[in-house]
Protein backbone atom coordinates (compact mmCIF):
# COMPACT_ATOMS: atom_id res chain seq x y z
CA UNK A 1 0.00 0.00 0.00
CA UNK A 2 2.71 2.72 1.14
CA UNK A 3 4.42 1.75 -2.28
CA UNK A 4 1.85 3.51 -4.10
CA UNK A 5 2.06 6.81 -2.21
CA UNK A 6 4.21 9.21 -3.86
CA UNK A 7 5.67 10.78 -0.78
CA UNK A 8 8.31 13.07 -3.23
CA UNK A 9 5.18 14.55 -4.50
CA UNK A 10 3.63 15.46 -1.06
CA UNK A 11 7.24 15.93 0.93
CA UNK A 12 8.86 17.86 -1.98
CA UNK A 13 8.22 20.78 -4.14
CA UNK A 14 4.91 18.71 -6.33
CA UNK A 15 2.40 18.31 -4.00
CA UNK A 16 3.26 21.64 -1.46
CA UNK A 17 0.06 23.48 -2.11
CA UNK A 18 -2.39 20.68 -1.41
CA UNK A 19 -0.42 18.86 1.38
CA UNK A 20 -0.07 22.81 3.03
CA UNK A 21 -3.96 22.84 2.52
CA UNK A 22 -4.86 19.83 4.65
CA UNK A 23 -4.20 19.99 8.26
CA UNK A 24 -3.47 16.08 8.64
CA UNK A 25 -0.71 16.12 5.48
CA UNK A 26 1.09 19.08 6.63
CA UNK A 27 0.96 18.18 10.48
CA UNK A 28 2.71 14.55 9.12
CA UNK A 29 5.51 16.36 7.16
CA UNK A 30 5.98 18.54 10.44
CA UNK A 31 6.56 15.40 12.19
CA UNK A 32 8.83 13.82 9.57
CA UNK A 33 10.82 17.28 9.48
CA UNK A 34 11.30 16.64 13.31
CA UNK A 35 12.58 13.30 12.74
CA UNK A 36 14.85 13.85 10.45
CA UNK A 37 16.00 16.89 11.79
CA UNK A 38 16.71 14.65 15.67
CA UNK A 39 14.55 17.22 17.28
CA UNK A 40 12.46 16.05 20.28
CA UNK A 41 8.95 17.32 21.34
CA UNK A 42 7.93 18.45 24.98
CA UNK A 43 6.44 15.69 26.82
CA UNK A 44 2.90 15.87 26.52
CA UNK A 45 3.10 18.35 23.40
CA UNK A 46 1.12 16.94 20.46
CA UNK A 47 2.29 13.64 19.19
CA UNK A 48 5.60 13.86 21.22
CA UNK A 49 5.36 10.30 21.94
CA UNK A 50 5.17 8.93 18.33
CA UNK A 51 8.04 11.77 17.03
CA UNK A 52 10.43 11.63 19.97
CA UNK A 53 9.99 7.50 19.91
CA UNK A 54 11.10 7.69 16.05
CA UNK A 55 13.66 10.27 16.33
CA UNK A 56 14.68 7.64 18.85
CA UNK A 57 15.02 4.80 16.40
CA UNK A 58 16.64 7.31 13.57
CA UNK A 59 19.31 8.38 16.43
CA UNK A 60 20.07 4.84 17.50
CA UNK A 61 20.43 3.13 13.87
CA UNK A 62 24.10 4.33 12.87
CA UNK A 63 21.79 4.87 9.82
CA UNK A 64 20.69 0.94 9.25
CA UNK A 65 17.59 1.19 7.26
CA UNK A 66 16.39 -2.02 8.54
CA UNK A 67 17.28 -1.12 11.64
CA UNK A 68 15.01 2.17 11.28
CA UNK A 69 12.30 0.11 9.85
CA UNK A 70 11.96 -2.41 12.26
CA UNK A 71 12.07 0.36 15.27
CA UNK A 72 9.47 2.46 13.49
CA UNK A 73 6.81 -0.56 12.84
CA UNK A 74 7.84 -2.52 15.76
CA UNK A 75 8.01 0.46 18.55
CA UNK A 76 7.09 3.55 17.01
CA UNK A 77 3.75 2.58 14.99
CA UNK A 78 1.61 1.96 18.62
CA UNK A 79 2.11 5.74 19.60
CA UNK A 80 0.05 6.35 16.33
CA UNK A 81 -3.00 4.47 17.33
CA UNK A 82 -3.22 4.56 21.41
CA UNK A 83 -4.65 7.82 21.47
CA UNK A 84 -1.91 10.20 22.31
CA UNK A 85 -1.64 11.40 18.68
CA UNK A 86 -4.90 11.77 17.44
CA UNK A 87 -3.86 13.46 13.34
CA UNK A 88 -1.55 10.64 12.95
CA UNK A 89 -4.25 7.60 13.68
CA UNK A 90 -6.53 9.86 11.57
CA UNK A 91 -4.54 10.66 8.55
CA UNK A 92 -3.52 6.65 8.50
CA UNK A 93 -7.55 5.39 8.98
CA UNK A 94 -8.09 7.46 6.11
CA UNK A 95 -5.72 6.19 3.70
CA UNK A 96 -6.80 2.90 4.77
CA UNK A 97 -10.57 3.64 4.32
CA UNK A 98 -9.61 4.72 0.60
CA UNK A 99 -7.72 1.23 0.25
CA UNK A 100 -10.82 -0.61 1.41
CA UNK A 101 -13.48 1.27 -0.32
CA UNK A 102 -11.37 1.03 -3.78
CA UNK A 103 -10.43 -2.39 -3.00
CA UNK A 104 -13.97 -3.78 -2.11
CA UNK A 105 -11.95 -5.39 0.91
CA UNK A 106 -15.63 -5.48 2.39
CA UNK A 107 -16.56 -8.28 0.29
CA UNK A 108 -13.18 -9.59 0.43
CA UNK A 109 -12.46 -10.06 4.05
CA UNK A 110 -15.04 -12.82 5.27
CA UNK A 111 -17.91 -10.63 3.71
CA UNK A 112 -17.62 -8.21 6.51
CA UNK A 113 -20.54 -6.63 7.26
CA UNK A 114 -19.21 -3.14 9.64
CA UNK A 115 -17.66 -0.35 8.05
CA UNK A 116 -13.93 -0.36 6.99
CA UNK A 117 -12.81 1.86 9.82
CA UNK A 118 -13.69 -1.04 12.33
CA UNK A 119 -11.62 -3.54 10.21
CA UNK A 120 -8.87 -1.42 10.71
CA UNK A 121 -9.15 -1.03 14.71
CA UNK A 122 -9.48 -4.52 14.94
CA UNK A 123 -6.53 -5.12 12.24
CA UNK A 124 -4.92 -2.20 14.87
CA UNK A 125 -5.80 -3.75 17.94
CA UNK A 126 -5.08 -7.30 16.90
CA UNK A 127 -1.26 -6.01 16.03
CA UNK A 128 -0.58 -4.14 19.04
CA UNK A 129 -2.25 -6.49 21.51
CA UNK A 130 0.24 -6.43 23.97
CA UNK A 131 0.86 -3.36 24.07
CA UNK A 132 -2.68 -2.57 24.40
CA UNK A 133 -2.40 -4.52 27.53
CA UNK A 134 0.19 -3.21 28.90
CA UNK A 135 -1.09 0.13 28.93
CA UNK A 136 -4.74 -0.44 29.22
CA UNK A 137 -5.59 1.21 26.26
CA UNK A 138 -7.67 0.25 23.06
CA UNK A 139 -7.03 1.27 19.02
CA UNK A 140 -7.63 5.13 18.86
CA UNK A 141 -9.73 4.73 15.70
CA UNK A 142 -13.07 5.53 14.70
CA UNK A 143 -13.88 6.15 18.60
CA UNK A 144 -15.61 9.59 17.54
CA UNK A 145 -17.90 8.59 15.09
CA UNK A 146 -19.11 5.11 17.25
CA UNK A 147 -20.27 8.17 19.79
CA UNK A 148 -21.69 10.09 17.74
CA UNK A 149 -23.52 6.92 16.23
CA UNK A 150 -24.86 6.11 20.14
CA UNK A 151 -26.31 9.78 20.51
Amino acid sequence: MHSAIDYGCIFTSGCFDECNRCPLCQTSKEQLVDVLSGSKRESGGECADLVNCATECIAQSNGDITKINYCLRQKCAFHCFDGSCPKCSAFITRIFNQVCVSGDFRKRVNKWEGHCYQMFRGIVQAKFQDEFVRTGKTAAIGLRSDKQKSV
